[in-house]
């Protein structure tokens, strides 16, 4: 006969006790939950998960970090594709028009944004009771500004620009 030792014992029950409860788990749950992983595969799940955000997120940030075009990190941005023209008018509140179809572009004093170019934009300049005005914009650079004095309506000529002196 051969004596065990007391936790020995414990093991032996506890043993004894899970297949009790492995059993009636068997007898009472269908086959088709038996499928289902054990809590201890949920931590090799989890971790492949882990992996697979990790993997998503380094392709996220190479794709930031370049960009999306494809250039090195250290390149300098294109050059924007739009620019920005003040028309400026006196008397404010004139409309402008597109000289090639006739479209409204806009009431002065307005901010122009439109594809650079290399060539200009012809506009015409309008008000009521003022000569109309045919004026290009240069659309190459970023920013610029355009100031348009409509004569009035039977005047003979446009005033000086301010600050010049009329010749004697």
């Amino acid at each position: 006969m051969r004596v065990r030792a007391p936790a020995q014992r414990h093991v032996e029950r506890r043993h004894r006790a899970l297949s009790a409860v492995a059993a009636l788990d068997r007898l009472i749950r269908p086959s088709y939950f038996r499928s289902v992983p054990r809590p201890l595969q949920t931590p090799r799940v989890i971790g492949t998960l882990a992996v697979a955000v990790a993997a998503i997120l380094a392709v996220v940030a190479v794709v930031l970090r370049l960009g999306g075009a494809g250039r090195p990190a250290g390149e300098a941005a294109p050059a924007p594709a739009f620019t920005n023209v003040d028309i400026i008018s006196v008397p404010a509140g004139a409309v402008v028009v597109r000289a090639d179809d006739g479209a409204v572009l806009g009431q002065t004093p307005f901010v122009l944004s439109v594809a650079k170019s290399d060539t200009d934009l012809p506009v015409i300049v309008e008000a009521d009771g003022y000569q109309d005005r045919r004026v290009a914009v240069p659309l190459f650079s970023e920013s610029g500004r355009v100031d348009v004095t409509l004569t009035a309506s039977g005047a003979d000529a446009a005033p000086p620009p301010e600050g010049r002196a009329r010749d004697p």
